[in-house]
């Protein structure tokens, strides 16, 4: 950020970068299509009494309800034309300060995957998110960039953990029915030995009855 710049955002009192921000940020990750300028907030702040520099938490929530109800009333390239010569450029305090909340990074991650038809589970979610690098001095599109660019990385890796898990399926798939035919097989073996055994000796039962009984008759045995 050029000097100037810095300064300009610098100036700004605390309570209305911390509003400020909020809303620029829910409007980066989808959640509103309206971001009061500083001027505006600074005003409101004013009208209610509350403290610029320091905001009670239900100060703070007041202000974020008043300006959730706004609509706007003006066009947007209007409203982007007079938030760049309020804040210089896209840079907002919590960025640039290299700071930006759990819940915000997962926000910025679920919008960007929706936007890239990218389905994400609330540990893929965890996963990219812990792994957006922000310093000091990171603009809002770098951290957007870099979150697609996290997105792909990620979905060519679960492709191919994909792949692979589809592979060991179909080995362990090919090992089973190999296991059952080797043991459909050797069942079958056993069965057609054990039935050449039954044969056998049936013929032998057979052959040892019909000697006993012409011996029994007095007749001589028919040789086998």
């Amino acid at each position: 950020m050029r000097q100037g710049e810095t300064e300009k955002m610098a100036n700004l009192p605390s309570g209305v970068r911390r509003v400020y921000n909020h809303f620029y940020k829910r409007k980066a990750t989808g959640g509103n299509s309206y971001t009061p300028t500083p001027s505006e907030i600074k005003d409101y702040l004013e009208s209610q009494g509350f403290g610029s520099d320091n905001m009670t938490e239900e100060q703070f929530n007041q202000t974020i309800n008043h300006f959730s109800s706004c609509e706007l009333s003006f066009p947007q390239a209007e409203q982007s034309a007079e938030l760049i010569n309020q804040t210089g450029d896209a840079r907002v305090d919590d960025f640039s300060s290299g700071t930006l909340t759990k819940q915000e990074r997962h926000s910025i991650v679920s919008s960007k995957a929706s936007q890239m038809n990218i389905q994400l589970s609330a540990d893929d979610i965890d996963y990219v998110a812990d792994r957006i690098d922000i310093q000091v001095g990171t603009t809002l599109d770098e951290i957007l960039h870099q979150t697609e660019s996290l997105l792909c990385k990620y979905a060519d890796y679960k492709q191919q953990e994909g792949i692979q898990k589809i592979d060991a399926m179909f080995g362990r798939v090919y090992n089973h029915v190999q296991s059952n035919n080797e043991d459909t097989s050797q069942h079958i073996s056993r069965g057609l030995q054990q039935f050449g055994r039954d044969i056998e000796q049936s013929e032998k039962d057979f052959k040892s009855s019909i000697s006993n009984a012409l011996s029994r008759l007095n007749i001589p045995g028919v040789s086998a």
